[in-house]
């Protein structure tokens, strides 16, 4: 039977399809797709699927494709699959909006990001998967540049993403292929991926103490602090609530390698407080490991953390 490429869905019919999925055993079978089809047939307004989305966050009103629907449906099951979650990527699909999902990275041990919350917000096209989702970063202090590729614009520069050059998008890469690949660049040296940067860059090494100091005062212990307060981060009050409680448990199993991270920094510097300067994206603060260290063990003796 020939998909119709034509028939479009509302996108906000998700809620009853997500908590279903793992029920779908052959996700790419029309007969699942044309069940969609006809149970939602006729709600919301139809748009021309080839037609350019210039705003792709005001979709209460935009019908996508099947093909989107299906293809869509196979990424989120291919991540559910592939246990995501143990390298620390939590992905949460909007329940009322099948072109939004919201995501957070755990930085990982041996990078300057370890125990860190970093979240996404993704905006897929209803072309997709023949043009690449909208991808926003959304932990942001109005200060720090996190990653060459993070802007505090939210912008996130990925050639893959069509946002830089090089090696462009394509139908055949994923929403797994974007996670992992935003994965693979929170890593130990995220300088070396602004263009052009060497180990010999007069900011190289101020830059990585800024991130390393940053993503455990604001990215780890402010957002667990803070993360319910609406103005943090842009979410959703019920998104917020399914990440808190991951948050909590990271947390808690986190904290004591946080603290390790601290007092050995502390050591390798063999200072405790100083000033530091990165010209390249004109970030200045001071640094205070000794109250970096106070801020951790209160966390930790609020949400009930072994640091010891």
């Amino acid at each position: 039977m020939e998909k119709n490429k034509n028939t479009s869905i509302p996108v906000n019919f998700f809620q009853e399809e997500i908590d279903e999925i793992d029920e779908i055993d052959e996700i790419d079978e029309i007969d699942e797709i044309d069940e969609i089809e006809k149970k939602y047939k006729g709600v919301g307004t139809t748009k021309n699927p080839n037609e350019s989305t210039s705003d792709l966050g005001n979709v209460s009103n935009v019908c996508i494709p099947k093909e989107t629907i299906e293809r869509l449906l196979k990424d989120i099951k291919d991540m559910f699959m592939s246990s995501l979650e143990d390298m620390g990527i939590y992905y949460k699909h909007s329940d009322t909006n099948i072109l939004k999902a919201y995501v957070m990275i755990i930085g990982q041990p041996e990078t300057l990001y370890f125990g860190g919350y970093y979240f996404f917000e993704i905006t897929f096209p209803p072309e997709y998967p023949h043009a690449p989702p909208l991808v926003e970063y959304l932990t942001n202090d109005g200060i720090t540049r996190f990653h060459p590729n993070f802007y505090k614009s939210k912008k996130v520069c990925l050639s893959m993403l069509n946002t830089w050059r090089g090696e462009q998008w394509t139908s055949c890469l994923t929403i797994k292929s974007i996670l992992l690949t935003l994965l693979s660049i929170m890593d130990s040296r995220p300088m070396l991926h602004e263009p052009g940067v060497t180990e010999k860059h007069h900011d190289y090494n101020s830059y990585h103490n800024m991130i390393l100091y940053k993503n455990i005062d604001f990215s780890c212990i402010r957002l667990v602090d803070e993360f319910m307060d609406t103005s943090i981060i842009p979410f959703e009050i019920e998104y917020k609530e399914h990440f808190y409680k991951i948050m909590l448990e990271t947390f808690k199993k986190n904290a004591k390698g946080v603290k390790e991270v601290i007092t050995s920094s502390a050591k390798i510097k063999n200072i405790n407080k100083f000033y530091i300067i990165s010209g390249l994206y004109n970030m200045s603060f001071y640094v205070n490991f000794d109250e970096l260290l106070i801020k951790l063990m209160k966390a930790a003796k609020k949400y009930d953390a072994c640091i010891d």
